[in-house]
């Protein structure tokens, strides 16, 4: 359960990086594709997240490298066991919070698009594929994945005339035709994997917003000529409170001046458009491919992929160079213990078996570098097929990291599982090919060749070091404690060499005497003919190890050619996003110069229709001070002019009709201003009452019996007899 979890962390942290990355190169060049090769071509560039982590989910790259390193069962020397510091593993916990915001999103998600369904009340089915819905809110809208419907408002024969009406279905039919509620699906899916971003609520609100572009330009390529009732069918819908997860509807994200100033420009160029797609192509293919080539690759050495067909592979081989070296002693109840030294990469699992009389262990770590010379091991123990222990230590680097699973008996023994770790780093001579067919066909006869030399005065072995890790189905051996003999001046020691799977345990050589007084050698020693062809074997041992670590060299030199091209690459992606920046605040500052001479030319605008209100109200004063001074009248009493009119006007309807007014009186009983409030017929004598009533001169209202400037109610009633 630890490793799972361990796992899936490390899994939705990549996914993340890769999502992040993803949404950066697509928000970048957003802006400059909508502005110079169309919304569509910009909607089209936000398959770059769900492409990268596609990417993501491909197999890590493969890179072969020689020579091969595995794993061996040795025996290791007596060491001082420390305690190691355990510490809480939190990974299951991460995951449980994790699990809990998914279910949370999924359940926002869900409340809204059941909303909307339900504020839309009963549907009535217009036409194959059009529903009338009860409700206005958000309509026009395209719902459904399986079964798609346009659902229409209440209101939409009224509201809309025939031409807007056929525009609003086209936008709802391009949505039909793309697939956009299944692009929702993915971006909901997208928001409920990665709740914890904020980057992706972000993207997914733009990525909307790109979508009605993207459609509103299909409308107007098909439809030049109607930008105009476009426009007016967008200003006259209503938009929703609460965007749908999955439909395509007018809701609160929608940008509404930015959709209707994008209706001006005009459409792209049949070039600027293909390049667009060239340039959106190239941006989703270069970042899946840089995001699948940034995953850890898969080391396998030559030899390996040379023998893969007959050859099984072992649980715990390591292709690539190794990070550290796991000495680790094994023991079951009060039986003996074995030791093994595995060798592996940061973050990659390693593994190894024991079997005894008193039952079977299956081991299997990851070994992760924590920093300050230190080692954080999660290991998952297994006995006899049961999982018995999942621990998580922290160990110093040297120290020995001591794991007991169990319980102490009552003479003092031990009944359970019982692990000795001691981590430390690779060197040079770590990296060493395994032995040879031929190299082990050679141990016996140099086993032979060296016990002579036993009785000589013994001296401290050189301090050899430690042999990588071969595969766990090596018998185990016990250890071995060989004293070397001083070495001649022609000869060299050879190293030894691992023991074969057919070689028999060699019993432990009988303590070495009391040191007796200097010998002197000769010259020369004379060795049989087998011992100067195993002294022959061992030296073109060593040359093929000089040859194997200068294939380890040049290796090395190939990883850091490849680092610096990753990082001239990086480099370039540097430079590609600044550009891209720089576009950016140009046109943002096109933009802002856009709308300050719109801002100016709206205040030129209400400059004149101030001075053409000025003007009227000049020209109505002018009008009434022309006005006799002496006709005063009050409503009924005739007018020789305007009455006149005024019957003209209702003998011409030839119709009878009653009007409200509400007039404004001044303190001169002037009417200043006059507005209709009740006209029936409607529109019939509105125009003629008001002419009549602003050339007349009225009784002003009182207060206090002072004259007072006051609105009051006219009642007009016009009959043709």
């Amino acid at each position: 359960m630890t490793l799972a979890a361990r796992d899936a962390l490390d899994l939705l942290g990549e996914a993340a990086l890769a999502l992040t990355f993803a949404i950066a190169v697509a928000w970048a060049i957003r802006a400059p594709l909508r502005r110079y090769c169309g919304a569509g071509v910009a909607y089209a560039a936000w398959a770059l997240p769900p492409v990268a982590l596609l990417a993501l989910a491909l197999p890590a790259p493969t890179v072969v490298v020689a020579p091969a390193t595995v794993a061996a069962q040795v025996a290791l020397p007596a060491a001082v066991a420390t305690a190691a510091m355990p510490v809480v593993d939190r990974a299951a916990w991460w995951c449980a919070l994790w699990l809990c915001g998914a279910l949370a999103m999924t359940a926002h998600q869900w409340r809204l698009q059941r909303r909307f369904v339900a504020s839309l009340g009963d549907l009535q089915n217009v036409m194959p594929g059009l529903w009338r819905a009860q409700g206005r809110s958000g309509l026009p809208a395209l719902i459904g994945l399986l079964r798609p419907r346009i659902v229409l408002p209440a209101d939409f024969d009224t509201r809309y005339d025939a031409e807007e009406r056929a525009l609003m279905l086209a936008h709802e039919r391009a949505h039909l035709r793309r697939g956009d509620p299944w692009a929702n699906l993915v971006a909901t899916v997208l928001r409920i994997a990665f709740w914890f971003h904020p980057l992706v609520h972000l993207a997914a609100v733009r990525f909307r917003d790109d979508q009605e572009l993207a459609c509103d330009q299909r409308v107007i390529a098909s439809a030049p000529q109607a930008r105009r009732r476009y426009g007016e069918a967008m200003l006259k819908t209503l938009v929703a409170a609460q965007p749908v997860p999955l439909g395509c509807h007018w809701g609160l994200t929608h940008p509404m001046k930015e959709r209707l100033m994008h209706l001006q420009a005009p459409p792209p160029r049949r070039f600027a458009r293909a390049a667009g797609i060239a340039i959106a192509c190239l941006a989703i293919a270069g970042t899946a491919f840089a995001v699948w080539s940034a995953q850890t690759p898969t080391h396998v050495s030559a030899r390996a992929v040379a023998a893969a067909p007959t050859a099984p592979a072992s649980p715990t081989a390591v292709g690539g160079p190794l990070d550290y070296v796991a000495d680790i002693r094994a023991r079951i109840d009060d039986g003996e213990s074995e030791a093994f030294a595995l060798g592996g990469a940061y973050g990659e699992p390693i593994a190894f078996s024991q079997q005894t009389d008193d039952g079977r262990i299956d081991v299997e770590a990851r070994i992760r570098d924590a920093g300050q010379a230190r080692y954080d091991i999660v290991a998952r123990i297994e006995r006899d097929g049961r999982v018995v222990a999942t621990p998580r230590l922290i160990v110093e680097r040297g120290t020995t990291a001591e794991v007991r699973v169990g319980e102490e008996k009552a003479d003092g023994g031990f009944e359970g599982v019982a692990l000795d770790i001691v981590v430390r780093p690779t060197s040079g001579s770590d990296r060493i090919a395994p032995p040879s067919p031929a190299e082990l066909s050679l141990l016996p006869s140099l086993a032979r060749a060296v016990a002579p030399m036993a009785s000589l005065e013994p001296s401290s072995p050189p301090d050899l070091p430690p042999l990588p890790a071969m595969s766990a189905a090596i018998a185990p051996m016990p250890p071995i404690a060989p004293k070397a003999p001083p070495s001649p001046p022609e000869l060299v020691a050879p190293p030894a060499p691992p023991s074969p799977r057919e070689l028999p345990p060699m019993p432990a050589p009988p303590a070495p005497p009391a040191p007796p007084a200097p010998l002197e050698l000769p010259d020369v020693i004379a060795l049989p003919a087998q011992t100067a062809a195993t002294v022959e074997a061992a030296a073109e041992a060593r040359r093929e190890a000089r040859m194997a670590k200068q294939h380890v060299e040049a290796s090395r030199q190939q990883a850091a050619a490849a680092q610096q091209q990753a990082q001239a690459g990086r480099q370039q992606a540097q430079a590609s996003k600044a550009q891209a920046e720089a576009l950016r605040q140009q046109a943002v500052a096109a933009q802002q110069q856009a709308q300050a001479g719109r801002q100016q030319a709206q205040a030129a605008k209400s400059q004149a229709e101030a001075a053409r209100q000025q003007a009227q109200a000049a020209k109505q004063e002018a009008e009434a001070a022309a006005s006799p001074p002496d006709l005063l009248a009050v409503p009924g009493t005739p007018a020789p002019s305007p009455m006149t009119k005024l019957m003209q006007a209702v003998s011409s309807k030839n119709t009878s009709g009653k009007v409200m007014l509400e007039v404004l009186l001044g303190k001169d009983g002037r009417v200043k201003d006059a507005r209709v409030v009740e006209s029936v017929p409607a529109g019939f004598f509105d125009q003629a009452t008001l002419e009549y009533v602003r050339t007349r001169t009225f009784p002003p209202f009182l207060k206090n019996g002072e004259p007072v400037e006051a609105w009051g109610r006219l009642p007009f009633e016009f009959d043709t007899d």
